[in-house]
């Protein structure tokens, strides 16, 4: 059985998977409702409505086979009901990335973060939708081949062979592994022709992408997370933005003995196409099958990688998903994708440092409220001193004490619930100022990542070596590589 969900208003839509809507009706979303959303946008009003209904009557789909399911699981009784529930979970998630797949835009983003944002989310799930972090559906050959010599012009003289067939798709273009008349390997991504148009569709139409993903991963329903991709999503459209971005990270990580930046090539940058050193390594899906020494020295180097960008070079890559690395001999690790990336001024640098001096080094509640309302982190002026030293006490946890700390998937999905929970006491108050829009990241991404490798290390330890206002002397191998490496750099 097939049906649709009618929905009576837009915001009947969004709680769509936990509302009692009628099933029938061919469209999930009235006309005047379409007409309405269209037309506080300046794009072409029948495309925009065309997406919107696109969306939304996908979600709808979705969502009504999964309701007809919940309804099988609950009629069931012992064994049989557990057997349903899982068989439930698996081809809901099968539906979305189906819908999904034919959508393309920023709802393939939203997939990839899903995949593995909740380290603790069913299995079925998680693998489904891990398609999207490298396999996301990809482009004809032949229009990929006149993409890149539409934008390269004579320049297409430099590459020697191209493969046709791509060997990574994401949600704005494809990678293409390519080789130059000098011999060099080079990974060529080259933008989808509709990706422009169909991201600013989206990023204005956001609600039905929500909610067909919400249907397997309720977290991702929240303002902040539509707030911070519509942040920086549009400058993932220039290949020349995110070009420059990754050499200023290839010129301050250079001969890093642990983290490898491909060398972008401006010769063959255009905006719609991205070229770079080839990087040759395993997935970090397949991280998980190394042993548990080397999948600790791979999240301390991630770990490495996050926080010595942000505290000592003011720079943050913020696409924490496992598409993005490749994992070399060493171990060391390869970071791919710098289109989502935001450099931070010395005075919000200087309240991320408040903020860990009044929690980390220097605890003191009263201190730490003062650096919660100065960064604009809380809007109430009611709140007590010991409820938001309670509330962000989750966040700091993992520097919080010195020792060993392993990193466990429960621990990954409790911050993660913990950053949506909009039960807290607090969670009214709470607003995210724009210069922690991109760091949030490192709760969502970061977090689960390590998680997934189920990293252990003295994370505070790590951290004081890295923090620029403690200098502390490195205590792990790593990290002393790391300090030779540093010593040498003019």
């Amino acid at each position: 059985m097939d049906s649709t969900i009618l929905c009576d208003s837009y915001s009947t839509f969004q709680s769509l998977s936990h509302s009692a809507c009628r099933v029938g009706g061919p469209h999930p979303l009235e006309e005047r409702q379409v007409t309405a959303l269209a037309a506080t946008m300046p794009l072409d009003w029948r495309h925009v409505r065309r997406r919107v209904l696109e969306l939304s009557r996908a979600a709808a789909q979705v969502a009504a086979r999964d309701t007809l399911r919940r309804f099988g699981v609950v009629v069931r009784r012992g064994a049989s009901r557990q057997e349903a529930a899982n068989e439930r979970v698996l081809r809901t998630a099968e539906d979305v990335a189906r819908a999904v797949s034919s959508l393309r835009g920023v709802t393939i983003k939203l997939a990839q973060l899903a995949s593995y944002l909740d380290p603790e989310a069913p299995e079925p799930l998680r693998a489904t939708l891990a398609r999207f972090q490298e396999q996301a559906p990809s482009m004809d050959p032949e229009l990929a081949l006149t993409t890149i010599e539409r934008a390269l012009g004579e320049r297409m003289r430099l590459i020697a062979e191209l493969d046709e067939e791509p060997v990574a798709a994401a949600s704005i273009g494809q990678v293409h592994r390519a080789t130059l008349r000098d011999g060099t390997e080079v990974a060529i991504k080259v933008q989808y022709p509709d990706a422009r148009a169909l991201i600013e569709t989206d990023l204005q139409s956001a609600g039905p992408v929500f909610d067909l993903l919400r249907l397997v991963v309720p977290a991702l329903g929240t303002p902040e997370i539509v707030e911070e991709l519509t942040t920086r999503i549009r400058e993932e459209l220039d290949y020349r933005h995110e070009a420059a971005t990754q050499a200023w990270f290839w010129r301050a990580w250079r001969a890093h003995p642990r983290i490898v930046i491909p060398r972008p090539i401006p010769a063959l940058t255009t905006s719609e196409v991205l070229t770079s050193e080839w990087i040759e390594g395993a997935s970090f899906a397949q991280a998980s099958e190394l042993a548990q020494p080397e999948r600790d020295a791979i999240g301390e180097i991630l770990f490495r990688f996050v926080f010595g960008s942000l505290y000592r070079l003011r720079h943050f890559n913020g696409d924490p998903h496992p598409g993005n690395y490749k994992i070399l001999p060493g171990p060391r690790v390869a970071f791919l994708d710098f289109g989502f990336a935001r450099r931070f001024t010395v005075s919000e640098m200087a309240t991320f440092e408040a903020l860990l001096r009044a929690r980390v080094l220097e605890p003191d509640p009263a201190a730490f409220a003062a650096a919660v309302h100065n960064a604009g982190l809380i809007e109430s002026d009611t709140a007590s001193t010991e409820a938001i030293w309670e509330f962000f006490a989750p966040f700091y946890d993992l520097v919080a004490e010195r020792g060993e700390r392993r990193v466990t998937p429960a621990y990954a999905s409790s911050l993660v619930r913990h950053t949506f929970d909009r039960r807290h006491p607090l969670a009214s108050a709470l607003r995210v100022p724009r210069s922690f829009v991109v760091v949030q990241r490192i709760n969502l991404g970061l977090y689960a990542l390590l998680g997934t490798l189920e990293a252990s290390a003295d994370w505070r330890a790590i951290a004081e070596e890295i923090w620029p206002f403690v200098g502390a002397e490195p205590g792990t191998p790593i990290g002393k590589e790391e300090a030779l490496w540093r010593s040498k750099r003019p």
